[in-house]
């Protein structure tokens, strides 16, 4: 097995899990394959990413037009750490005019962009204007942020909606019904043992006795009275009752969270394989 399948064996191991990743990271995974392999591989790639939301990040080496222009946003890296262009594909014809390059209508702008970081004094060159370029493009937003609003200051934060609640809420409990019902299902029969065990044990006489505890408690005074005494026994069944509860539901949480993690033991050891 070569390199490249084994890159694309592991993405596959990753998008292939229960729960998929955040983001992924990839060195070049288009090794090995031509053109056509290669745009359908990274046409994959944007799909998933925009059907679940992830975000990849990809190096590519000498990438043709095409499959330049399939990713969102690109780096572009010279000899040295040199960052010949950052953004959209698309501007980066617009990006190289700003530069004094022109370019002609056959001319390809990430195969120049290339040429470019290739070449060493040409990367020197390229990495003044861009740093004049960039200057030019701060001082724009230094002034364009001290410029006066006339309707005040922007608030870009969502204010709080039920509706947001709601989804949020409806998409955790759908995720719970579908990925996690065996677990569900075992802590609301643990609930229920549990809310029958306490029941079963719970003697309604224990609760009608004062709650405060006194200094003859279990001294075993002669000088008690029959009432004394039921109400002795009474408090103390009240306070095992007290303890049992204490000591049940942790135990309880514990066993059903023991098993939920159990569960996702072989998501951590495939993980940890990758």
């Amino acid at each position: 097995m070569v390199g490249g399948e084994h890159k694309r064996i592991v993405i596959a191991c990753e998008l292939t899990a229960h729960i998929k990743p955040n983001m992924l990271c990839i060195d070049e995974p288009t090794s090995g394959l031509d053109s056509s392999a290669a745009l359908v591989v990274i046409n994959c790639l944007k799909v998933l990413s925009r059907r679940h939301g992830m975000t990849i990040i990809a190096s590519i080496h000498q990438p043709n037009n095409d499959l330049f222009h399939m990713f969102d946003n690109i780096y572009v890296l010279a000899k040295g750490g040199v960052c010949l262009y950052t953004g959209p594909p698309l501007p980066l014809r617009q990006h190289l005019h700003d530069c004094d390059i022109e370019l002609t209508q056959n001319d390809v702008p990430i195969e120049t962009v290339l040429t470019i970081a290739s070449d060493g004094n040409r990367v020197t060159d390229f990495g003044k204007l861009l740093s004049k370029q960039n200057s030019n493009e701060s001082d724009d937003k230094l002034i364009e942020g001290n410029t006066r609003l006339v309707y005040g200051k922007q608030n870009p934060t969502k204010r709080f909606s039920f509706r947001d609640v709601y989804c949020l809420l409806k998409r955790s409990m759908r995720y719970a019904y579908i990925s996690q019902w065996k677990t569900l299902g075992l802590q609301i029969v643990m609930l229920i043992y549990t809310g029958m065990m306490l029941r079963v044990i719970m003697d309604t006489e224990i609760i009608v006795p004062d709650g405060c505890v006194t200094i003859e408690l279990g001294a075993g005074c002669d000088h008690q009275s029959d009432a004394d005494i039921i109400n002795e026994n009474f408090l103390k069944d009240n306070i095992k009752f007290l303890m049992a509860l204490v000591v049940v539901v942790p135990v309880q949480i514990m066993f059903v969270f023991s098993i939920s993690f159990c569960a996702e033991v072989a998501i951590f050891c495939n993980e940890h394989y990758n």
